[in-house]
Order: C-alpha cells, then structure tokens, then sequence
C-alpha cells in the first residue's frame, strides 16, 4: 500500500487494534460482508457507527482505508466528486461572475 494514498495508510494495525478493538484484517471481513461497493461509503460508515460503535472519526477512517485498499476509491474519483458538493458550485460560481466582471472592464 502506498502511503502517498491517504493518511489513514499510515495507521499501523496496532494503532486500529487499540483504538477500535479490531485489526485491519477483521474490518475489512466486516466491510466485505457490508458489500461497500454495492452499498456504498455513506451506508458502510453508517454501519461501523451504528452497530459496531465506532465513532465518526474511526467510521470513516476505517471505511476509506477499506475503500483504498480495495480499490473503491481514487485520486481520480474523489476529484470527480468534489466539484459537486455545494461548497464547490458556489465558489465556482463566483470565480465566474469575478473573471466576468474583469472582463468587461
């Protein structure tokens, strides 16, 4: 696993083991039996929290390790996703109305 991939690469199974109760291994039998690739991030986070009682912080650290190591998630596919957050679409929309501006001027 490279560790350029994301941060969450860097947490040793130690560190999972003493924070969550689990290793690496056993949550990814977890996930692969929440099928996250049918269901999704939001389902598989959702389901750490609410059954194995992770909190939110490890939900999602352990959701996207699982979703980069199996190849569920990218640099490619998480750009692609940005942009369609609300945040994104206001920003851009006032970039364009700036550079419109300027333009005319």
């Amino acid at each position: 696993m490279a560790s350029s991939k994301t941060t969450f690469a860097r947490i040793s199974n130690d560190a999972v083991q003493a924070k969550t109760g689990r290793s690496w291994t056993q949550w990814f039998k977890i996930l692969d039996r929440l099928d996250v690739k049918t269901n999704g991030h939001r389902h598989a986070a959702m389901s750490l929290y609410h059954t194995y009682k992770l909190n939110p912080w490890w939900s999602q650290a352990v959701t996207i390790r699982y979703e980069w190591e199996r190849g569920l998630r990218t640099m490619k596919n998480q750009r692609e996703k940005m942009p369609q957050h609300a945040l994104f679409k206001v920003t851009t929309k006032k970039i364009k109305m700036a550079v419109s501006k300027k333009s005319r001027m």
